[in-house]
């Protein structure tokens, strides 16, 4: 079970997702939604999304279940974190559909070339299933399926809209089969280039290796997270709490700030946009309260450049992430950090 204390959000979750969504849409539709090119591990991606779905699959007494064949490459590049809302789209609503049963993940491989992979996703569930007159709606934006079920559960009737625009820019589609009470098959498509500076064979051991001293080290230790971001908040507790880690929240840089005064941290992973006070000015407050000048702060930031390095040393951070966030790479920094000297790249 997940240990995290969290900060009540200015806005409830339902009503972020839904600007969320709609922000997404229309950056979509504006030509300004970009997908970031950087290395993953495909099956750490399902790992994630399994741990942050997982609670609520029990709740339910449902089985989640995941098959990705041994074949598959795991070491991509792509933007992993919109690879995980895609599928978070997908397995949120075949959870929210069932009753009874299961929801499967099947991760297909369609095509291999020497430099690139085409991957065929399906989440298959067996729920109230959708009729074939409600079919051709499914994934318009704003639309619903017209039945009772649907509308008891509610939604925003985009998730399906952005999952398909998600899989074409990663060069793929998106589509569905479904029967009233016989379940639903949904999927999409996506292509990503090999990451061939990454052994597979190494990865595996790597990651298990972190997380077991990871977890020696979480008793007693207590991090912050600062991120602006729900879908981004969520996956990064999903990791540490992989990782037996325990995380307070704060939603922008005041936030941070009140927290620190109040409280001891061992560790703060900080996001530098944000909205009331950003990550640099933050850091500079926190750096100015008396008692934390020594606390190790953790940039995670999409601007990887040398001068906004330089910007995050200068404002008193001590290491800088890049997001999309590689999981071995922040159990890598927060184990640095947590434990100097014991790892070898400090």
């Amino acid at each position: 079970m997940r240990s995290v204390t969290q900060k009540v959000d200015p806005l409830p979750s339902v009503l972020l997702t839904i600007i969320n969504d709609i922000l997404d849409l229309s950056k979509i539709e504006a030509g300004k939604f970009t997908l970031d090119v950087a290395p993953f591990s495909l099956r750490q991606v399902v790992r994630n999304l399994v741990s942050m779905q997982g609670e609520r699959a029990a709740e339910k007494h449902l089985a989640l279940r995941t098959e990705i064949a041994e074949h598959i490459p795991d070491a991509l590049l792509g933007d992993a974190l919109r690879l995980q809302q895609a599928l978070l789209n997908y397995v949120g609503n075949a959870l929210k559909f069932t009753e009874t049963g299961h929801v499967l993940l099947r991760v297909h491989q369609e095509a291999l070339a020497d430099d690139e992979v085409v991957l065929r996703f399906e989440v298959e569930d067996t729920g109230i299933g959708i009729g074939e007159s409600d079919m051709a709606a499914l994934f318009s934006e704003f639309e619903q399926v017209d039945n009772s079920p649907s509308r008891r559960h509610g939604g925003t009737g985009l998730g399906l809209a952005i999952t398909r625009k998600i899989a074409r820019l990663m060069g793929g589609d998106a589509g569905a089969s479904s029967a009233v009470g016989q379940g639903s098959s949904f999927w999409f498509t996506a292509r990503f280039p090999l990451n061939r500076h990454a052994p597979e064979s190494a990865l595996p051991l790597e990651f298990d290796e972190l997380l077991r001293r990871l977890h020696e080290l979480a008793r007693g230790k207590r991090l912050l997270l600062v991120e602006d971001d729900p879908l981004n908040r969520e996956i990064a507790l999903s990791m540490l709490d992989e990782a037996g880690l325990v995380a307070d929240i704060a939603v922008d840089g005041q936030q941070a700030v009140e927290a620190v005064g109040k409280g001891r941290y061992d560790l703060i992973l900080m996001d530098m946009q944000m909205p009331v006070m950003d990550g640099l000015s933050a850091t500079r407050a926190i750096r100015a309260l008396s008692g934390v000048a020594q606390v190790p702060i953790v940039a995670m930031t999409a601007n990887a450049y040398d001068e906004d390095r330089q910007r995050c040393v200068a404002a008193g951070m001590n290491d800088h992430i890049g997001k999309p966030v590689v999981p071995e790479v922040l159990y890598r920094a927060i184990l640095r950090w947590l434990d100097a000297g014991q790892i070898g790249d400090r």
